[in-house]
């Protein structure tokens, strides 16, 4: 249990302001303006500006939090209740949360949206999965984007615990372990909070404040300069200080708090030992194609500009314009945590163990007993331990492109099988930078995911897990990697953090030496 210390003035509200940034695009899941759109629309409010409700975001923070307390979550303590919303008398009691988030809106008003693409592929064959709702698409925001985030708590009915719980709660978030929307396992919704953004209005139960606010006649960021100049305010800022004004009331955090395993790793198609090793990840033909043409390789004798002119491919790579940004290819998370599960899977097959394909027939099989792989990456109705976030081009790199014109070809004559002749996109050099996670509730628990991962890390990082389409036929098989490794426990400084020089992943090396350390 938390150990709560110290006496505490007796507050009115606490507001808290900051930035959220995405880290990779965003999916939020909304009703269709229009009949015939996309199977995921993005959510927008009666203006047609985009929001994230605050609903998700409150959502989002108490999941945090009950990573940072699971055991106050599971048994519902006093302080826990007047969070989640539930009177201290029963469970079954509803009582308005101390906590209240606002929707959030874009900073810069730009509401623009992007398509993407996913489909579940078959392991056995590489090809499109026949299983209902394999293949769809949907809207997401572009990687980089920044929402305004607005946090009002209740600190005279919630003491100073409330408080200091969502202080904590948002020092994860400022460690860039936020997670919204939909999609994040594959990639999608991978945020942070601002550290410098963060700023914070203590209002003191007095006439004078609590006659201002709230204001329904100005927004809060409008009433903000306000508010803080009015006798008896305390203005504090920042992740740190917010960090030490929790650490005065919880002492120390309970050792039952989640386990992550962070991972960096880079890919760097045409950097192989063995030839060009060139990706080809399909998405929208109606993306940014204007702007990806300035990435393309011209064939010898003929001139850049000639050749962009005619540049309509048949397969395009997947892109996104990523904020303040032209548009650049990206690997998405899907596309990397896919191959990776495919490799692991026939990793443990060829062990003599039981892995079912889940999109070949096996979802239903596997659900109620799931095997050491279902367990790691999930199914349908049940949620996955690892999170691989899209991988985007190092800043400072500019990825190229080449227009590959591929056909079947007659065995007879020669020439092109009927009319069997197409073409493709793919990126030929460049540096993409992507994240894995592993998630647990113990150390107990993230040993066995990291034994079933392992594998796939090994044959990844010797070129052995192929990306994308087109790998029968040379694309796709690019090296990974890894240039470090964290172990840390939620609102902990991290137990392991080392940069990986040799490009050896001793993770299983590692997780055994912590779980010595903590025995």
């Amino acid at each position: 249990m938390s150990q709560s210390t110290g006496e505490w003035p007796v507050g009115y509200r606490t507001l808290v302001t900051g930035t959220l940034r995405q880290l990779s695009p965003l999916s939020v899941g909304g009703d269709a303006a229009e009949p015939g759109g996309v199977d995921q629309t993005a959510f927008r409010d009666g203006s047609g500006r985009l929001a994230i409700p605050g609903s998700g975001l409150a959502g989002a923070l108490v999941e945090t939090l009950s990573r940072l307390f699971p055991d106050e979550s599971d048994q519902q303590s006093d302080w826990f209740r007047r969070i989640s919303g539930k009177h201290t008398s029963g469970a079954d009691d509803l009582l308005e949360s101390a906590w209240r988030v606002r929707s959030s809106r874009l900073a810069d008003g730009n509401n623009a949206v992007e398509c993407r693409q996913g489909v579940g592929i078959r392991q056995a064959t590489g090809a499109s999965a026949s299983e209902s709702g394999a293949l769809f698409d949907f809207e997401i925001v572009p990687a980089g984007s920044c929402w305004m985030f607005f946090l009002e708590i209740d600190t005279w009915r919630g003491g100073a615990e409330v408080e200091a719980a969502a202080f904590l709660a948002l020092g994860e978030w400022s460690q860039q372990r936020c997670w919204l929307g939909g999609g994040a396992a594959r990639g999608l919704g991978w945020m942070e909070l601002v550290a410098d953004s963060i700023d914070v209005l203590r209002l003191p139960m007095v006439p004078d404040v609590v006659a201002e606010w709230p204001d329904n006649s100005r927004t809060p960021l409008d009433a903000w300069d306000h508010l803080a100049a009015l006798d008896g305010v305390d203005r504090i800022g920042g992740a740190d200080r917010i960090q030490q004004e929790a650490r005065a009331v919880f002492a120390e955090l309970p050792d039952t708090g989640c386990w992550y395993v962070v991972i960096d790793a880079s890919l760097e198609p045409g950097a192989g030992e063995y030839g060009w090793d060139a990706v080809s990840i399909s998405g929208h033909a109606s993306g940014p194609v204007a702007n990806l043409q300035e990435r393309l390789i011209a064939p010898a004798g003929e001139t850049a500009k000639s050749y962009r002119d005619r540049f309509k491919p048949d397969h395009m790579v997947a892109s996104t314009r990523r904020v303040s940004t032209d548009g650049v290819p990206v690997l998405p998370g899907s596309s990397l945590r896919g191959p990776l599960r495919h490799a692991v899977s026939k990793f443990w097959r060829g062990r003599g163990e039981e892995i079912v394909d889940p999109n070949q027939g096996g979802r239903s099989r596997v659900s109620e007993n799931p095997d050491r792989v279902a367990r790691l990456f999930g199914l349908d109705s049940r949620s996955g331990r690892l999170l691989v976030r899209d991988a985007l081009p190092a800043e400072g790199t500019s990825p190229r492109l080449a227009w590959l014109q591929q056909h079947a070809e007659d065995e007879f004559t020669g020439g092109v099988f009927g009319s069997a002749k197409f073409d493709r996109v793919a990126v030929m050099s460049g540096r993409f930078e992507t994240r894995l996670v592993i998630e647990a509730r113990s150390m107990e628990e993230l040993q066995p995911l990291c034994e079933t991962l392992a594998p796939g890390l090994s044959l990844a990082s010797a070129g052995f897990v192929p990306l994308g389409g087109g790998k029968w036929r040379g694309l796709g098989w690019v090296d990974w990697k890894w240039s470090r490794l964290q172990v840390i426990q939620a609102g902990r400084e991290a137990a392991v953090d080392i940069l990986i020089e040799d490009l050896e992943l001793d993770l299983m090396g590692h997780i055994a030496r912590i779980l010595e350390e903590t025995a």
